[in-house]
């Protein structure tokens, strides 16, 4: 692999060129049918569902013509992040994202995060249990600079 695959994020690295290709030319190459089936399960999961595999969805995507946009509405933009697995069943993952800094919705956009309290009352348990499963060598060789 090559030395800089290390730093390379939300792409893949083509073990041949060592050039990091996100899904627009990965759904073109070698694996295309892969990649396209791998966008279908994930449109499949947001949305209402896919068969066989996927009969149903979260519903939390709705697809509409722009013309039936709503007046004074605005359409964000899509990030599609492509991965590869090697510890999944499906290998070839793809994840849908939006583009937070133009979602035009009038409610709360952000996700609620635990506060100082509750983290420190998590980890105090885990440290107090004795035999407790702990987390903190997969952060540790998470955040391991590469050699």
């Amino acid at each position: 692999m090559p030395a800089h695959a290390c730093w390379t994020t939300n792409a893949v690295v083509n073990p041949s060129t060592g050039t990091s290709m996100e899904y627009p030319q990965l759904k073109l190459g070698d694996d295309s049918k892969l990649w396209l089936a791998a966008a279908s399960r994930e449109i499949g999961c947001l949305a209402q569902g896919k068969q066989p595999d996927k009969p149903t969805g979260s519903n939390t995507m709705h697809f509409l013509d722009h013309r039936d946009l709503p007046a004074g509405r605005k359409a964000t933009y899509l990030r599609i992040v492509a991965a590869i697995k090697m510890h999944k069943v499906e290998t070839h993952r793809i994840r849908f994202t939006v583009g937070g800094n133009r979602i035009d919705y009038k409610g709360k956009v952000s996700t609620p995060t635990a506060n100082l309290e509750t983290i420190k009352l998590l980890l105090n348990s885990t440290v107090s249990t004795p035999n407790a499963p702990r987390f903190e060598k997969a952060c540790m060789a998470f955040h391991k600079p590469a050699s």
